[in-house]
């Protein structure tokens, strides 16, 4: 049976990804599915996981791959972040040191394309003075704003700006 699992940032994942784990789901009886698509069952109930607390723990470097590798842009981002999860929390405790695996290498790979990303950003936005107040435009490959807008804040602290 497949459990639809719903996130849309990172912080949604660990919700629904905790729950997940508590009860053992292996990654393949899960569909990762952003919350704004309305999943129904066929008899027009909610299909959702419901997160309930857990604890166990995993390592700090996976959480911090994790919230770069959330904001890539890509259908399939929660599945890996769950594949790697899953298999870190059922006994791979040092699989984030085999880049060779397959799960592992892409998750750098997407690591890599967010910071990649995020370094763009910082260095290629221009603003221009539009009425008194800064304005850029940029569309970044992966939704990173909320991740770049300290840079931001701190560089233009004393200017009204929008990018």
């Amino acid at each position: 049976m497949t459990r639809v699992a719903s996130a849309h940032d990172f912080a949604g994942f660990r919700v629904a990804a905790r729950s997940l784990i508590e009860e053992h789901v292996r990654p393949e009886e899960v569909a990762w599915v952003d919350p704004a698509a309305q999943q129904t069952s066929v008899f027009g109930e909610a299909t959702n996981i419901q997160a309930a607390p857990a604890t166990f723990k995993v390592p700090r470097r996976f959480v911090e791959l994790a919230e770069l590798a959330a904001m890539y842009r890509s259908e399939d981002r929660f599945a890996l972040l769950y594949r790697v999860l899953f298999r870190i929390a059922h006994g791979a405790a040092r699989l984030l040191e085999d880049e060779l695996d397959p799960d592992v290498h892409e998750l750098m790979r997407r690591v890599k394309s967010v910071k990649h990303d995020e370094h763009r950003m910082h260095a290629f936005v221009r603003f221009r003075q539009v009425e008194g107040v800064f304005v850029a435009w940029y569309r970044p490959e992966h939704p990173i704003v909320r991740l770049t807008a300290p840079f931001f804040q701190r560089r233009f602290a004393a200017q009204q700006w929008s990018i």
